[in-house]
């Protein structure tokens, strides 16, 4: 008894197998539960559908981009153009102020030739003899500065203030236009002259008209005289008007035209030409002729020849 329980204690006990059909059955549902997980951590990396992002958007983007090329070479033709349109008004703004400062020294250099000499007698535009004037005639064309126009109101006050402004296309048309014509008389009064003064230069008094009326017009007509003195007397006129004309334009305008540019532009171009005035020099300039003696001229010709 003792022996069979020793045996039966110490006995192995036979391992228990599943049957093949079943083992392999539990095998596949394994391995098939591993490929729907991986398929489906593959599915989960997968970006969703988006119409929008997989269809419309290939298709609009060149378009955009062709758009946004062209907008952004539009712009910089726009911003080129406006440019150089404000390269081309400062340079027509200071090609007249250059412009203007000629006709101010040429005007000078001429009234240098009298200033100093001449009193209010009706003959002293026979005190001197035939300028040399080598000055060319100023360009009228304003057209270049169109931006410079300031529009007019309705009341008179304004109206009137305006055309006297030097921003006024009009009034720097007259400015050249009058600085023409005084070189025009001046040129006349030469031809006028000329022939006067050579038949003075026989005498010793070297053309310089001094002494008896009477002995002046036994040599030369009377009318011939009047002649350059009426030419010489308009001329002086003239003469100290586009002078006071001209320094105006330079002084005044520079700083009107400043409101047409921004000061950036001006800093990078070179700004406006201005006009240093010395206040000595100019005096002096503006310096008007004195009237002359309208009594003795009347004695003298029978008319003032200042009218």
């Amino acid at each position: 008894m003792s022996r069979f329980l020793l045996k039966q204690k110490t006995a192995k006990t036979a391992p228990t197998y599943l049957p093949v059909s079943k083992a392999l059955g539990n095998i596949g549902n394994q391995a098939l539960t591993e490929i729907e997980l991986l398929i489906k951590a593959v599915e989960s990396l997968k970006p969703t559908e988006n119409v929008f992002k997989d269809y419309v958007f290939p298709v609009v983007a060149p378009f955009l981009a062709t758009l946004l090329g062209a907008w952004a070479g539009y712009s910089a033709s726009v911003r080129k153009q406006n440019r150089d349109n404000h390269v081309q008004k400062l340079h027509a703004l200071n090609k007249l102020l250059l412009q203007a400062e000629s006709c101010f020294r040429c005007l000078e250099a001429i009234k240098d030739n009298y200033s100093e000499s001449i009193d209010s007698t009706p003959l002293r535009g026979m005190s001197f003899g035939p300028l040399v004037l080598d000055y060319e005639r100023a360009d009228t064309d304003v057209s270049g500065l169109v931006f410079l126009t300031k529009s007019f109101s309705g009341n008179t006050k304004s109206v009137a203030e305006n055309r006297l402004a030097f921003n006024n296309l009009p009034r720097i048309k007259q400015i050249f236009h009058n600085y023409n014509q005084v070189l025009a008389i001046w040129e006349q009064r030469n031809i006028e002259v000329k022939p006067i003064f050579e038949k003075l230069r026989k005498d010793a008094k070297a053309g310089v008209v001094e002494g008896d009326i009477n002995d002046l017009f036994k040599k030369i007509e009377k009318e011939d005289v009047a002649v350059v003195c009426h030419l010489s007397e308009n001329a002086f006129k003239l003469t100290d008007a586009g002078l006071k004309e001209l320094l105006g334009l330079m002084q005044e305008l520079p700083d009107l035209a400043k409101g047409c540019f921004k000061e950036s532009f001006l800093k990078e171009e070179g700004g406006i030409i201005g006009y240093l005035n010395e206040p000595s020099v100019t005096g002096k300039i503006l310096k008007k002729v004195p009237d002359i003696d309208a009594e003795t001229s009347i004695r003298v010709f029978g008319a003032d020849i200042s009218a």
